[in-house]
């Protein structure tokens, strides 16, 4: 398992103990990586305002990045927005 890895497993696990904060930041650093499962969740701490100030702006441009290597649920959440 890489270190990008480990940080979107970590940002999993402080997710589910409600640290939203925590996982934000974790999940931030693996996708500023290109780490897409990570700009995934990121966009969704963005669109429901979770450990981060909710932002829609953020939430699409983190689902664009997430969406570029196919990510579906990156592609599922850009056509609701």
């Amino acid at each position: 398992m890489s270190d990008i890895d480990d940080l979107v497993s970590a940002g999993l696990t402080a997710y589910k103990a409600e640290d939203y904060k925590k996982a934000a930041e974790l999940w931030g650093k693996a996708a500023e990586q290109g780490n897409a499962e990570a700009q995934y969740h990121l966009g969704e701490c963005y669109e429901y305002g979770k450990g981060v100030e909710e932002s829609m702006e953020e939430a699409v441009k983190w689902f664009r990045k997430a969406a570029e290597p196919g990510h579906a649920g990156a592609e599922y959440n850009l056509t609701f927005i």
